[in-house]
């Protein structure tokens, strides 16, 4: 049903001006008569906000999220190897909760991992030609000198990124995130608890998950119409971090601005929104966004209980970064005892370019 109405998102122009426009010869001077039954429908369109924490009030969330960066992001393991991907997926379930009051419009939620899948590309497998040939020619050389090629072989590379692959989700299943957020839908700050950074090489791969798991929580982020109320119509957000670029060590720096229209779809309360903007990392390298998303919102505890949504962005004519960036997701409540599969962790290969012997690239929502 949401790949439907993230459809509709995607191909209708959200504007302010596609409200009802106003009526012609209206006289001002005395006010048309209202009935009681328009009263009442009027009232109907106001859902109080009793509570701007309730969906972290003991609920639990499946996410997906999948990313294709323009540039190489460095996964290592605790020992000697690593590895660069340009596009992985994550499927996760977090199990939140209130923590503590921060302010009188900010708190602090405390969410375990409870189970947690990654698939990511070999980003060596992307090389040109040229790269490829050079490689081959170091093996030759080696092995020339009775030495053993190992460390280019791609049956053992691959078992490497696995192994690497194996680490992270072991290392993230049951860990513990610390997040704050605000009465108005935001998601200030986020925290990774439970994973070692003591030594450098930890330290480097703690920033990089952490990275990764904003990703992940950034669905949450959405600011509300009002604090107190939801009603039908239209608000406008401003720098939201879903129109941003993750890296371990660089803050994407830009503009941007989402455009939210509030209303009723075959009895749902439903968010459509549409945006753009600018995102500039790495020595200003300039991306030109859109976006488009739908959200679902709980009429009683008027909290978002689902959101889909597709990012994307271009580089522009002064990046020396040629390749898109692009970043997909799914938010859902789950109840109690819900426990969807997350998949498996595994290397994978994008849908454009085969690999002989790698599982392939499959979208989120397949």
């Amino acid at each position: 049903m949401w790949s439907l109405l993230l459809a509709h998102a995607l191909a209708g122009e959200v504007s302010p001006t596609d409200s009802a426009p106003l009526g012609d010869g209206l006289d001002v001077a005395t006010p048309p008569r209202v009935s009681e039954a328009e009263i009442e429908e009027e009232i109907e369109r106001i859902v109080v906000i009793a509570d701007p924490f309730a969906r972290w009030d003991g609920t639990r969330w499946f996410i997906k999220t999948e990313i294709g960066l323009p540039y190489s992001l460095a996964f290592y393991a605790d020992q000697n190897w690593d590895f660069e991907t340009s596009a992985f997926q994550i499927r996760t379930i977090l199990a939140c909760d209130k923590d503590m009051k921060l302010s009188k419009q900010k708190l602090q939620v405390h969410c375990t991992i409870e189970d947690f899948a990654i698939q990511a590309t070999d980003a060596s497998d992307m090389k040109t030609k040229l790269e490829q040939q050079a490689i081959e020619k170091r093996v030759a050389k080696r092995v020339a000198a009775g030495k053993p090629a190992l460390t280019e072989a791609k049956e053992v590379r691959r078992a490497h990124i696995q192994a690497i692959l194996d680490e992270i989700d072991t290392k993230l299943t049951g860990a513990s995130l610390q997040l704050q957020v605000s009465s108005m839908g935001r998601v200030t700050n986020i925290d990774l608890e439970g994973v070692a950074k003591e030594s450098e090489r930890e330290a480097a791969m703690f920033a990089t998950l952490r990275a990764v798991l904003t990703r992940v929580i950034v669905g949450f982020d959405m600011k509300l119409q009002n604090h107190d109320f939801l009603e039908q119509g239209f608000w406008v957000e401003y720098s939201s971090a879903l129109m941003s670029i993750p890296s371990p060590n660089e803050t994407s720096m830009g503009s941007s601005m989402l455009i939210h229209r509030l209303s009723r779809v075959d009895g749902n309360l439903i968010a459509e929104s549409r945006g753009k903007g600018l995102i500039s990392i790495y020595e200003n390298n300039t991306f030109t966004t859109s976006f488009a998303g739908v959200a679902v919102y709980d009429e009683d505890s008027a909290y978002m209980t689902e959101r889909v949504w597709v990012l994307k962005g271009m580089p522009t004519a002064n990046s020396w970064m040629d390749l898109p960036y692009w970043h997909a997701g799914r938010i859902l409540q789950l109840d109690p005892d819900q426990k969807p599969s997350v998949g498996p962790t595994q290397l994978v290969h994008l849908p454009c370019c085969p690999l002989e012997g790698m599982s392939p690239w499959k979208p989120i929502e397949e």
